[in-house]
């Protein structure tokens, strides 16, 4: 009877062991068996050189995303964070609500320097968006970016950050 007991027991775990490396064996066999590349080839992919920046439409009304040099407010960098410092009322509503986050504006800043199509990107509430507009709106002339030493439009974003003391 004690000879049954353990045979049966040791029959559970034989029968777990080979479901759990049938299952290991099925895995493994699925997705070696996929090449995402050509049928029959197993050359490890290359890597590619980063290209340059690409702009956002072509033409004279070219935007980059991005450029070597890119627009400043006069002054320097921190001087647009401490315009909007300045600047920045927290909206009541958002106060009583206790409302706080960061609100992500984009905006494009052209070669000439004007600053034009402001977006929310990244939104809290209606309220918070507003202000984070209205603020960007005031800012009229930046230092225009430059790429291979030309000025270019270039969309500029700004995290706004509201919050609570």
């Amino acid at each position: 009877m004690k000879m049954n007991k353990a045979f049966g027991a040791f029959t559970i775990l034989l029968k777990s062991v080979l479901i759990v490396l049938s299952v290991i064996f099925m895995t493994a066999s699925a997705s070696c068996g996929r090449n995402n590349n050509k049928p029959g080839t197993a050359d490890p992919p290359t890597l590619e050189p980063p290209q340059p920046p690409k702009p956002s439409m072509t033409g004279s009304d070219t935007i980059w995303n991005f450029a070597g040099k890119m627009p400043v407010l006069p002054g320097n960098e921190e001087a647009l964070f401490t315009y909007i410092g300045k600047n920045l009322r927290y909206p009541e509503t958002a106060k009583i609500n206790s409302v706080q986050g960061r609100v992500i504006v984009k905006f494009c800043v052209t070669r000439k320097g004007d600053v034009k199509d402001h977006q929310v990107i990244q939104s809290i509430s209606p309220d918070l968006d507003a202000e984070a507009l209205r603020v960007i709106k005031t800012i009229i002339r930046f230092e225009p970016g430059y790429q291979n030493g030309k000025p270019v439009s270039v969309w500029y974003e700004v995290p706004i950050s509201f919050k609570l003391q």
